[in-house]
């Protein structure tokens, strides 16, 4: 056999091999430097709405209104309440070229029209800027006899003319409310108002951060229980002030009278505090300051007033006696005073109890002042329980027609005020005293028969109070253990929603760096070192065939 053909099948052999693998170092090559799908991310397509920033003038309440030559620039107000509004325009031509300036008010709904013109001589109308530009001021007066509506929108208008004989208006409004922003006070945001006018109960404040609406949900309780037990439907427009803040500042003058300062020109002007009250009085508000920052706390002071107000207009012919006013009161609201009754239970054992004649008027000792109250609601807390608990609101009721305490006590349940006294002092120890001390007038209440301490052959006393009844305790038994039979589960195919699963997260694989790398990722490096090898073996073959020809 002759070595050529030889030669070159080895030839062929090697080169058909090398296209192999050629072949598939270029495919596992291309699939290498094919770019990996990214999952899409979440991508949330955000609308852009610009808008408008920007710093609002203390005093200004619109926006500027002109006819004319537009040499205003700007008009404002500023509230000063209760004494004044000030109002304010602004020039950007000197002061020498007004001939006249006018002010004019106006409210269609009140009658409010005012008018009146401005004395450019008077340095506190009158402040330069530059000397192209000035502004000018009117004090208005608020008389608290005819105060605009508290709450409402005042109309107000400049009227200016100069010695060109051209003359422009500006127009304004404002809120006649106490929006307090001058120097030395705390300024008042705003006021927002729960429930109407027409409503029974309607509370405004200034505190953004007091929950108006809850506090009128616990009072009008209280409210509806006065109104269903007067027959009567009184108002209550309550405006609620935060502690510590008072009409007027703190300006002192030598004189003794109050002044408060303009934020704008800076001049003091005398206010009166009461003119503040008058002005709430004359339209029905009630003016409150909280005591403290509490909830709590003032939701009992809107219930006080609401029930010394109710019961002071309902009581026209006879006053009844401070315990009973006082009892009644505490009764009413919506929580229990057990503490009252460890108050007097100390002072019956120690026989400190004050004497009924002592009950009359809240003494002015505030150690004794304690014990009265906790008397007075226990006493009337006892009413309830020995004659059902209406009692004392069928008593606040005939207060209304019989002119004397003692003779309604009398003619409702047929005991004097004395019998009832000591009857109460054996009360406070028994057990029917705690039961009542945990009810209150909001409870739902079942007759149930009380234990008497003296026989009435006139009627038969009951309690409307709640009292409690022993119920046995359940007897715990163990429930039998469920035998549980094990069943095959139905392997079922549920297709799930794409991206529903969580797919692993490839973790590439390290690749040295260096010039290696970068000749393992180029294709055609590596079909020319493939070639090279082709190319090098063929050279090897040739010349080991040429060595054996010549031998």
């Amino acid at each position: 056999m002759s070595m050529r053909p030889l030669r070159w099948r080895s030839v062929l052999l090697i080169l058909l091999f090398s296209a192999i693998a050629l072949t598939s170092v270029t495919r596992q090559l291309a699939q290498a430097q094919e770019p990996a799908t990214p999952t899409p991310l979440l991508t949330v397509e955000a609308t852009i709405t610009p808008t408008l920033g920007f710093r609002q003038q203390a005093t200004a309440t619109s926006t500027l209104q002109l006819t004319g030559a537009p040499f205003i620039t700007y008009t404002a107000s500023e509230m000063m309440f209760p004494a004044l509004v000030q109002l304010e325009v602004g020039i950007n031509v000197p002061i020498e070229r007004v001939v006249s300036a006018r002010i004019h008010l106006s409210q269609p709904e009140s009658g409010l029209d005012f008018s009146a013109d401005v004395d450019l001589q008077s340095e506190d109308n009158v402040r330069r800027i530059g000397d192209e530009a000035a502004v000018l001021y009117y004090a208005w007066q608020i008389d608290p006899l005819v105060a605009p509506p508290l709450f409402s929108t005042v109309q107000f208008d400049w009227s200016l003319r100069l010695v060109e004989n051209v003359s422009a208006q500006a127009y304004n409004s404002f809120q006649f409310a106490d929006t307090r922003r001058y120097i030395g006070t705390e300024p008042i945001d705003g006021w927002r108002s729960v429930g109407a006018t027409a409503d029974p109960l309607q509370l405004i404040g200034h505190n953004p951060a007091l929950p108006l609406d809850l506090v009128r949900t616990r009072s009008q309780r209280v409210l509806d229980k006065v109104r269903a037990t007067i027959g009567m439907t009184p108002q209550f427009h309550f405006v609620i002030y935060d502690p510590g803040i008072s009409f007027c500042g703190k300006f002192v003058a030598d004189d003794g009278r109050l002044y408060i300062q303009s934020g704008s020109n800076l001049v003091f002007y005398p206010c009166n505090p009461q003119d503040a009250l008058t002005i709430y009085q004359r339209q029905g508000y009630r003016v409150l300051e909280r005591a403290t920052l509490n909830v709590d706390q003032l939701v009992e002071q809107i219930n006080d007033e609401i029930m010394r107000e109710s019961f002071a207009a309902y009581w026209r012919v006879d006053q009844p006696p401070g315990w009973f006013r006082e009892g009644l009161f505490q009764l009413l609201r919506p929580t229990t005073n057990v503490r009252a009754l460890q108050i007097a239970r100390t002072a019956e054992r120690a026989s400190d109890l004050l004497p009924l004649e002592a009950l009359l008027t809240e003494p002015s000792d505030l150690t004794a002042a304690e014990l009265w109250r906790a008397q007075a609601y226990l006493m009337t807390l006892y009413l309830a329980d020995r004659f059902g608990a209406d009692a004392p609101f069928r008593l606040a009721v005939a207060l209304r027609d019989v002119y004397t305490f003692d003779a309604a006590l009398q003619a409702l349940f047929g005991v004097t005020p004395d019998v009832f006294y000591l009857e109460w002092s054996r009360w406070l120890l028994t057990e029917a005293a705690d039961r009542a001390s945990r009810w209150t007038p909001y409870l739902e209440t079942t007759p149930t028969p009380t234990e008497t301490l003296r026989p009435f052959p006139s009627r038969t006393p009951t309690s409307s109070i709640p009292t409690e009844t022993p119920t046995p305790r359940p007897t715990l038994t163990a429930p039998p253990f469920d035998t549980f039979t094990p069943v095959p589960p139905t392997a079922t195919n549920t297709p799930r929603p794409p991206g529903s699963l969580r797919s692993p997260t490839p973790v590439p694989t390290p690749v040295p760096e260096g010039s290696l790398t970068t000749i393992a990722q180029s294709p055609l490096a590596i079909v020319g070192i493939v070639i090279a090898v082709v190319l090098l073996v063929i050279v090897v073959i040739t010349v080991a065939g040429r060595g054996r020809g010549q031998r």
